[in-house]
């Protein structure tokens, strides 16, 4: 339908011969009136994030393709009066090439913001405008005004208005990703895809437990320990109102071992491989510790998986994290000294899983080189959690000490718009010392209300 409105309305138009306008620098104010509307559509979308960042940025795109439809008009125009060779010697190839560049960039970033049924109606809706106004206006393109050609545009529009419609509502497009459409998945997802199950029948359910129903929530584990660790309580209050998705993360359980050398971002890429295969479209991620590590670099190397992020007691990857000492941190507790009544709650918790056996000691040094490389910034989406554009809850305990809490402020200040919440007399295990209160702080957080 799309189509067909786009072809039927550039039959309406018929190209006039270069003439005087061509290239005449008086009429070059409308086109760069079109492309600073478009780059203030751009600009805007950036200041936004989920639906109205791809929408805003979507048109921006639209317009920007117009020009390059208008270019190509040109450039086509001059091969048909000269020689193909003429338009590598005219300004108008060149130019087409740089807008058609601009706008693949601009299309990646719409649909990297939300599913494609936000982006592709405005790409779509916007590009006829801008090559039929810079055609007419500045290359001097006629516009047929016969009766038959008045009812070729009118079709022509409401074919493209309802194409827009039917696409917006298409319940297909709402779960794809950018990734099928313009881009390879990167192969190290595709070694992760490959690396979540192990056994001679391999099978989702082994490394993973799913409770609940509703929108998909994907909970992130922390450095050594397993799926099992996830308290119940916390688990079940959550799956109130989500699917809740838990796993276990590179070398743990049944999950096979990532090639070495084991960074974040490669875990980071294993998430987004056990998101696709399990089909959760853009599910709220919430990691701890090491897990919100991994979380922060999902976000950045995918953030069309990432709908809502919760950073429970983590540190930013930039290279400015406040790390304890070595001795300080053997020392340290995951909970405070005086909740003994919270550890042992916690601990018959957890007593309900099916024994599981612990990650190995040669899976723990892995895990705890990733997390050192974290620290310094060696992670490249690490250095980039100032991208990260989604709503993001950032939340930890006051004495939590192996993650003082002035990470927690630095991830808050680094990340826009994030919301930053601390629990008094509560330890790096915070989430599962007060659980239902924490499960409700995150349920508010999830539905964009958040609360103290």
């Amino acid at each position: 339908m799309l189509g067909l409105g786009v072809t039927a309305l550039s039959v309406a138009r018929t190209v006039s011969s270069q003439g005087g306008r061509f290239g005449s620098f008086a009429y070059w104010p409308t086109a760069a009136g079109i492309g600073a509307l478009a780059w203030l559509l751009v600009m805007a979308g950036r200041r936004r994030s989920g639906q109205q960042r791809a929408t805003l940025t979507g048109c921006g795109t639209g317009l920007v393709f117009g020009i390059a439809d208008a270019l190509t008009r040109r450039a086509v125009q001059i091969a048909s009066a000269d020689s193909f060779a003429a338009v590598l010697t005219s300004w108008p190839g060149y130019c087409l090439v740089a807008a058609s560049l601009i706008g693949l960039w601009l299309m990646e970033s719409s649909f990297n913001a939300a599913p494609l049924h936000a982006s592709l109606p405005a790409i779509t809706a916007a590009e006829p405008p801008g090559g039929i106004a810079l055609g007419v206006v500045v290359f001097g393109d006629r516009v047929q005004v016969s009766a038959g050609m008045i009812v070729l545009q009118a079709a022509g529009l409401a074919a493209i208005v309802a194409g827009v419609i039917m696409v917006a509502r298409a319940p297909a497009l709402s779960s794809l990703r950018p990734a099928h459409l313009i881009r390879a998945h990167r192969a190290a997802t595709r070694t992760a895809a490959a690396s979540l199950t192990a056994g001679p029948e391999p099978h989702p359910a082994r490394t993973n437990r799913i409770v609940g129903s509703g929108p998909p929530l994907v909970l992130i584990m922390g450095y050594g320990w397993t799926m099992e660790s996830w308290d119940p309580r916390l688990v079940h209050a959550l799956a109130r109102h989500n699917r809740v998705v838990t796993f276990d993360n590179s070398g743990v359980g049944r999950t096979a071992a990532l090639p070495p050398p084991l960074t974040i971002d490669a875990m980071a890429d294993q998430t987004s491989a056990l998101i696709d295969t399990l089909g959760l479209g853009r599910p709220d991620v919430l990691g701890w510790s090491m897990g919100g590590m991994i979380a922060q670099a999902l976000a950045v190397l995918h953030p069309a998986q990432v709908r809502r992020l919760v950073l429970c007691a983590t540190y930013p990857g930039t290279g400015a994290a406040v790390v304890p000492s070595q001795t300080a941190r053997q020392a340290s507790s995951d909970f405070p000294a005086n909740q003994g009544n919270a550890v042992a709650a916690f601990k018959a918790a957890i007593a309900q899983y099916p024994a599981a056996p612990p990650a190995s000691a040669g899976t723990k040094g892995d895990q705890g080189l990733a997390v050192s490389d974290w620290w310094t910034g060696t992670d490249a989406a690490g250095r980039e959690i100032a991208r990260i554009s989604v709503p993001t809850l950032v939340a930890d305990g006051t004495d939590d000490q192996l993650v003082p809490a002035a990470n927690d402020h630095i991830l808050a200040r680094l990340i826009p718009r994030a919301h930053l919440v601390l629990y008094p007399d509560a330890g790096h295990a915070f989430l599962f010392q007060e659980p239902t209160r924490v499960a409700s702080l995150i349920q508010s957080f999830l539905t964009g209300h958040p609360s103290s």
